[in-house]
Protein backbone atom coordinates (compact mmCIF):
# COMPACT_ATOMS: atom_id res chain seq x y z
CA UNK A 1 0.00 0.00 0.00
CA UNK A 2 2.80 2.38 0.90
CA UNK A 3 4.56 1.60 -2.38
CA UNK A 4 1.42 2.46 -4.35
CA UNK A 5 1.07 5.77 -2.50
CA UNK A 6 4.73 6.64 -3.15
CA UNK A 7 4.32 5.82 -6.86
CA UNK A 8 1.15 7.92 -7.12
CA UNK A 9 2.83 10.83 -5.35
CA UNK A 10 5.83 10.51 -7.67
CA UNK A 11 3.62 10.52 -10.78
CA UNK A 12 1.77 13.55 -9.44
CA UNK A 13 5.04 15.38 -8.76
CA UNK A 14 6.34 14.63 -12.27
CA UNK A 15 3.06 15.82 -13.83
CA UNK A 16 3.17 19.09 -11.88
CA UNK A 17 6.83 19.61 -12.77
CA UNK A 18 6.12 18.95 -16.46
CA UNK A 19 3.28 21.50 -16.50
CA UNK A 20 5.24 24.32 -14.88
CA UNK A 21 8.78 23.62 -16.05
CA UNK A 22 10.29 26.50 -18.00
CA UNK A 23 12.12 25.49 -21.13
CA UNK A 24 13.63 28.75 -22.34
CA UNK A 25 15.00 27.66 -25.75
CA UNK A 26 11.72 26.11 -26.87
CA UNK A 27 9.56 29.00 -25.67
CA UNK A 28 11.73 31.88 -26.85
CA UNK A 29 10.68 32.98 -30.34
CA UNK A 30 13.54 32.96 -32.76
CA UNK A 31 14.00 35.23 -35.73
CA UNK A 32 13.81 32.26 -38.10
CA UNK A 33 10.47 31.14 -36.68
CA UNK A 34 8.91 34.59 -36.78
CA UNK A 35 10.29 35.20 -40.28
CA UNK A 36 8.89 31.84 -41.43
CA UNK A 37 5.47 32.72 -39.96
CA UNK A 38 5.54 36.17 -41.56
CA UNK A 39 6.46 34.65 -44.92
CA UNK A 40 3.55 32.20 -44.89
CA UNK A 41 1.12 34.85 -43.66
CA UNK A 42 2.17 37.02 -46.62
CA UNK A 43 1.77 34.09 -49.04
CA UNK A 44 -1.71 33.31 -47.73
CA UNK A 45 -2.74 36.99 -47.93
CA UNK A 46 -1.52 37.14 -51.52
CA UNK A 47 -3.35 33.95 -52.48
CA UNK A 48 -6.54 35.27 -50.90
CA UNK A 49 -6.22 38.49 -52.92
CA UNK A 50 -5.69 36.47 -56.11
CA UNK A 51 -8.81 34.42 -55.36
CA UNK A 52 -10.85 37.60 -54.92
CA UNK A 53 -9.97 38.53 -58.51
CA UNK A 54 -10.83 35.11 -59.96
CA UNK A 55 -14.10 34.60 -61.83
CA UNK A 56 -14.47 31.12 -60.32
CA UNK A 57 -12.43 31.11 -57.09
CA UNK A 58 -13.55 27.64 -55.98
CA UNK A 59 -11.95 26.14 -59.08
CA UNK A 60 -8.59 27.95 -58.77
CA UNK A 61 -5.56 25.76 -58.24
CA UNK A 62 -2.31 27.23 -56.89
CA UNK A 63 1.03 25.74 -57.89
CA UNK A 64 3.23 24.56 -55.03
CA UNK A 65 6.30 26.62 -55.89
CA UNK A 66 6.12 30.20 -54.60
CA UNK A 67 8.86 32.81 -54.38
CA UNK A 68 8.75 35.01 -51.30
CA UNK A 69 11.31 37.80 -51.26
CA UNK A 70 11.93 40.21 -48.39
CA UNK A 71 14.65 42.46 -47.10
CA UNK A 72 13.27 42.98 -43.60
CA UNK A 73 10.64 40.23 -43.01
CA UNK A 74 7.93 42.92 -42.92
CA UNK A 75 7.42 43.81 -46.59
CA UNK A 76 7.22 40.82 -48.91
CA UNK A 77 7.09 40.33 -52.66
CA UNK A 78 5.23 37.13 -53.48
CA UNK A 79 5.41 35.57 -56.96
CA UNK A 80 3.62 32.38 -57.97
CA UNK A 81 1.42 30.56 -60.45
CA UNK A 82 -2.28 29.74 -60.31
CA UNK A 83 -4.58 27.94 -62.73
CA UNK A 84 -7.77 29.97 -63.17
CA UNK A 85 -10.82 28.54 -64.87
CA UNK A 86 -12.38 30.58 -67.69
CA UNK A 87 -16.05 30.72 -68.75
CA UNK A 88 -15.63 27.56 -70.85
CA UNK A 89 -14.25 25.52 -67.94
CA UNK A 90 -10.67 25.41 -69.18
CA UNK A 91 -7.90 25.96 -66.62
CA UNK A 92 -5.56 28.69 -67.84
CA UNK A 93 -2.21 29.23 -66.07
CA UNK A 94 -1.69 32.73 -64.68
CA UNK A 95 1.24 34.35 -62.88
CA UNK A 96 0.45 36.45 -59.83
CA UNK A 97 2.67 38.91 -57.97
CA UNK A 98 1.84 40.76 -54.76
CA UNK A 99 3.45 43.28 -52.51
CA UNK A 100 2.45 42.50 -48.93
CA UNK A 101 3.25 44.52 -45.80
CA UNK A 102 2.33 42.65 -42.63
CA UNK A 103 -0.97 40.98 -43.54
CA UNK A 104 -2.09 43.76 -45.91
CA UNK A 105 -1.81 43.30 -49.67
CA UNK A 106 -0.63 46.64 -51.03
CA UNK A 107 -0.68 45.65 -54.71
CA UNK A 108 -1.44 42.60 -56.82
CA UNK A 109 -1.01 41.82 -60.47
CA UNK A 110 -2.27 38.77 -62.35
CA UNK A 111 -1.17 38.04 -65.90
CA UNK A 112 -1.88 35.16 -68.21
CA UNK A 113 0.94 32.79 -68.85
Amino acid sequence: MRTVLVLLFGLFAVAVWAMFAVDTPAQAPTKATSEYDAKWAAIEACRAAALRRAAYPSKASFHAQVQALSDDAVAWTIIGMVDLVNDFGAAIPHRYACTVRGATVESIGITRG
